[in-house]
């Protein structure tokens, strides 16, 4: 119904449902190139406790699944997911979403925060 109203833009996260919202997308508009997806990544549920993770492997392996989810090729737009200052002082985290990119694995990345510390 959204994309009946123009509508392109769509977000979700690997967390929503546990990517049950980016399959749904996929399935909807993985193949439709006027429609603009953006996914957050950087909380492994998995893990026990869950925790957030921003090393390189973790977000290549998150890329990854998150693509396959939505159907895509190339993760139109991929934001981590709350990360600290400090995760984003490492530079782990950015300089792998670049590498990414320059793989062509990503259109864009960004990042969702929720706060400033």
């Amino acid at each position: 119904r959204a994309r009946s109203y123009g509508i392109t833009l769509f977000e979700t996260a690997d967390v929503y449902g546990r990517g049950a919202m980016e399959k749904r997308l996929g399935r909807m508009f993985g193949a439709d190139p006027d429609v603009l997806i953006v996914t957050k990544v950087g909380t492994d549920l998995d893990s026990v406790p869950t925790r957030k993770r921003f090393d390189a492997a973790y977000l290549r392996e998150a890329c990854q699944r998150s693509g396959e989810r939505l159907a895509r090729s190339k993760v139109d737009v991929l934001l981590l997911h709350n990360p600290s200052k400090q995760t984003l002082d490492r530079e782990e985290a950015t300089g792998a979403l670049m590498e990414l990119k320059s793989e062509g694995k990503l259109g864009a990345w960004g990042v969702s925060a929720g706060s400033a510390s």
